[in-house]
Parts: C-alpha cells; sequence; structure tokens
C-alpha cells in the first residue's frame, strides 16, 4: 500500500480541513451551544475528493 498523504492534491485538502476545524472551533466552543459538528471526509483511491462540514444546533427551551 502506497500512502499518498503527501501528494499536492491531498496537502492542499488537509490545509483546507485544518482551516474548516479552526472554523468550526470558533463556531461552536462558546458558553450556550449544544449540539453537534461534523467534518466528513470523501475519499478515493487515497485521495480526498469531497469536504463536508455540518454544524447542528439544538434549541434549548428552559
Amino acid at each position: 500500500m502506497t500512502s499518498r498523504r503527501h501528494t499536492s492534491a491531498n496537502q492542499t485538502q488537509i490545509a483546507r480541513i485544518r482551516a474548516l476545524w479552526d472554523a468550526m472551533f470558533d463556531e461552536v466552543l462558546h458558553s450556550g451551544v449544544h449540539g453537534l459538528a461534523k467534518l466528513e471526509l470523501t475519499i478515493s483511491d487515497g485521495t480526498i475528493q469531497k469536504i463536508s462540514r455540518t454544524i447542528e444546533k439544538i434549541e434549548k427551551v428552559h
């Protein structure tokens, strides 16, 4: 099995993923935020094809 981590396409996507993680943390890591944060990767033959970001916020009723 050959690693494709260091291909230019994957390196570009990995940089995008890191930036998305940081943005998601900034958005959800606050007092009063409840829900789910997901980052989903679609991989094909060792290459990152798609990055999906989902943030679901739960509205708490008191």
